[in-house]
């Protein structure tokens, strides 16, 4: 790949870029866009930038570049909200208990604590033709 990047409806001008960024790169491209499903995820329409936003702003999503080897993150919080204020927002988490968000946050801090290290684990390479 000579272009990777994660983005979000929640932050419109980036995602453009970023789009204009992959379509103008010679050669192979991905992009992972966060962009919530109110129906799916049960919760109202209306709230569709504020939870993108709340994925981001509680390290659930992270949004970053990968160009010439090297990550570039997007939108750093100073401070992290607690996981629980974006899972509070939708139905398709109703199910989980007080343990389960807490199993959650500790993964996402462990995840933060490793600066540099890509959100997303990245694809093993393709193997060698016989």
């Amino acid at each position: 790949m000579k272009y990777v990047a994660t983005a979000s409806v929640a932050y419109p001008v980036d995602l453009i870029n970023k789009v204009r960024k992959a379509l103008n790169v010679q050669g192979p491209t991905f992009m992972h866009i966060h962009a919530p499903c109110p129906k799916g995820w049960k919760f109202d329409a209306a709230k569709t930038v504020e939870i993108a936003r709340l994925a981001i702003e509680t390290g659930m999503w992270n949004m970053y570049e990968w160009e010439n080897g090297e990550y570039k993150y997007q939108f750093r919080p100073k401070r992290y909200k607690p996981v629980r204020e974006y899972v509070k927002l939708q139905g398709r988490f109703a199910h989980l208990s007080e343990a389960h968000i807490a199993k959650l946050q500790a993964f996402v801090d462990a995840k933060l604590k490793a600066p540099g290290i890509p959100v997303e684990v990245p694809a093993p390479p393709p193997r060698a033709q016989a």
